[in-house]
């Protein structure tokens, strides 16, 4: 499966900006860690403000994306918070995991509302071919479904690729290199 090159250069140029939203994260973090408690809602909001800055540069923020950008900063504190002894929490190399696996999940909405705007009528999930792709991801390779119908992914109901409107489900989003085509 390839992406066209222009949604790769956009899912290239989202996850540069989100890695810097992730750095600053953990500067905050490393900043306050001392008095962390006091200072975890500040850096929580400013989290999920920073987010949605970068969101915005590619879509209106919605009410799916309000929700999310707010779980997402919520989740990143409490993972970051729970291991802080860990020196990769507060890494480089963390900041650039987070912001890939972040630029591919909006891309992926970004598709999919452009799609259902657009009047599409269907779907289809795309899986890597490779020795790293989820089982459950190789066997969905290919399904057509109704746009507004739902992939089972495992255990998983996903609109798109990376989606958790209907759960969080990291074992099937996270590192997911998969991505639908709409007709």
């Amino acid at each position: 499966m390839e992406l066209p090159e222009w949604d790769k250069e956009r899912r290239i140029e989202m996850a540069n900006k989100l890695e810097e939203m992730m750095l600053y994260f953990f500067a905050l973090v490393e900043l306050y860690q001392d008095d962390l408690e006091d200072a975890i809602d500040s850096i929580v909001e400013l989290l999920a403000l920073k987010y949605r800055d970068v969101l915005s540069e590619y879509i209106d923020i919605d009410e799916y994306l309000q929700d999310y950008t707010d779980q997402f900063a919520v989740q990143m504190m409490e993972t970051t918070e729970d291991d802080l002894e860990n020196p990769w929490m507060l890494s480089d190399d963390r900041a650039v995991f987070d912001a890939e696996n972040e630029a591919n999940f909006t891309a992926e909405y970004i598709n999919y509302v452009k799609a259902v705007k657009a009047g599409k009528k269907n779907k289809v999930w795309r899986a890597f071919s490779d020795n790293r792709t989820r089982k459950t991801h190789k066997a969905i390779n290919g399904k057509v479904v109704g746009i507004f119908d739902l992939f089972e992914v495992g255990n998983a109901l996903m609109r798109f690729p990376k989606d958790t409107l209907y759960g969080n489900y990291p074992e099937e989003v996270v590192n997911c290199r998969c991505t639908a085509t709409y007709f």
